[in-house]
C-alpha cells in the first residue's frame, strides 16, 4: 500500500498505519520517503520508503547515508535519465566553463577515468601537473566535494559520463560501462 500525505502528517499517519496493521498481524512494517516534489519526487519517496523498510518491524524513515549512491540507485530503478541530474551536479563547473574558457568538466571526467592519477591525467590533457593541480582545486571548491573520498568520486564519475554522453545518457548505460572503454 502507498499513501502519499502532506509532510508535516507522514510521522502521524506511518504510527496510525502501524497500529492498524498491527490488529491484522504480527510485525508489520511501515516504511517513510522523504518530501519531494513533482511526479519524479514521488517515485524518489516510494523507493526511499522502500528502502526504509529493510530496517525492519515498525515505521522507519529513510535517512540517506550516502546520498550519491541513493540518488544513482533510485536513478537505476525509476529510470530517470541521468543527464539531467548530471546537469544539475555539475552546473557551477559547466557555468565556469562558459564563462571562462576552460575546461574543467573534461578535466574532471578525464582525472576520473584515469583512476584519479595526476601523471596519466596531466599527460592525456597536455598540461603540466601543476596546471592539473589548480584545476582539481578549483573543481573542489566549485563542486563543493572532495576529490579524495570514493564517495565523490563515483558521484563525479557517474555525473561526468552521463553529461560527456549527452541526453540519452540513463543509470543502467552508464553502470555497465567499462571504465576502460572509449566513450
Amino acid at each position: 500500500m502507498v499513501l502519499v500525505v502532506p509532510d508535516n502528517a507522514a510521522q502521524h499517519v506511518a504510527r496510525l498505519c502501524h497500529t492498524h496493521l498491527g490488529r491484522l498481524g504480527a510485525h508489520p512494517r511501515v516504511g517513510v520517503g522523504g518530501c519531494h516534489q513533482g511526479v519524479q519526487g514521488i517515485r524518489i519517496s516510494y523507493l526511499e520508503a522502500r528502502t526504509a523498510l529493510r530496517g525492519g518491524d515498525g515505521v522507519r524513515t529513510h535517512r540517506p547515508r550516502d546520498l550519491p549512491a541513493v540518488l544513482l540507485l533510485t536513478a537505476v530503478e525509476a529510470r530517470v535519465p541521468l543527464y539531467e541530474l548530471s546537469s544539475e551536479v555539475l552546473a557551477p563547473l559547466i557555468d565556469h566553463d562558459g564563462r571562462h574558457h576552460t575546461d574543467l568538466v573534461h578535466t574532471l571526467h578525464t582525472y576520473l577515468r584515469t583512476g584519479c592519477s595526476p601523471a596519466e591525467t596531466s599527460a592525456r590533457l597536455f598540461v603540466h601537473r601543476n596546471t592539473l593541480r589548480y584545476r582539481l582545486r578549483l573543481i573542489e571548491q566549485l563542486s563543493g566535494q572532495d576529490l579524495s573520498t570514493p564517495a565523490a568520486q563515483m558521484h563525479l564519475w557517474v555525473a561526468t559520463t552521463a553529461w560527456t554522453w549527452g541526453p540519452d545518457a540513463d543509470a543502467e548505460s552508464v553502470l555497465t560501462w567499462s571504465v576502460g572503454d572509449d566513450q
